[in-house]
């Protein structure tokens, strides 16, 4: 088992947090779109575990739950767990060909690749959600000052001509 954890960062935010918390940062890939960078990292990731470099591969990345719900998660891509199909019994003997070790060589990096993309696009459209969530709320308090500075305006706006009528009122009164 190894012990140390390499990190991959997707995004500005992530390195910062791994360079900040002390971690070992392998590569960084902080320009848009992020979703290029999958092919290099389905490559890196297929190949390091196969040849036993990697113990298991976690994804660390938001999940969309809807408009204003988006969760960090963590998703272990590897390993693959089989226990579902383990505990299914079998009506008969299958015969695989090619071998399982070469059907799981040629799928790993198709499945690796899918994970990679679906934590890339549920990130982008968490990161999508909050900022126009922000936006509605900042044009809501921008609709609310406009409203209260326009009664504030009205207010004065009256005052300054109900005066300039009792002003003109007392005017008149003294020249009678």
């Amino acid at each position: 088992m190894h012990s140390s954890v390499d990190t991959i960062s997707i995004g500005k935010k992530g390195a910062e947090t791994v360079v900040r918390l002390g971690g070992k940062l392998l590569a960084d890939f902080s320009t848009p779109p992020f979703i290029g960078s999958v092919p290099a990292l389905t490559e890196l990731f297929t190949k390091e575990y196969l040849q036993g470099s990697y113990d298991g591969v976690d994804i660390i990345s938001n999940e969309f739950k809807s408009a204003l719900q988006q969760h960090p998660r963590i998703k272990t891509i590897l390993p693959l767990t089989i226990s579902a199909v383990d505990t299914v019994p079998a009506i008969q003997e299958s015969l695989i060909e090619p071998s399982k070790k070469e059907v799981f060589d040629a799928l790993l990096p198709h499945y690796i690749e899918n994970q990679l993309r679906d934590a890339i696009l549920q990130s982008e459209a968490s990161e999508h959600s909050a900022r126009m969530v922000a936006m509605r709320n900042a044009t809501d308090n921008a609709l609310a000052l406009i409203d209260e500075l326009t009664l504030i305006y009205n207010k004065e706006r009256q005052a300054k001509i109900t005066y300039e009528i009792a002003d003109l009122v007392t005017a008149r009164l003294a020249t009678e």
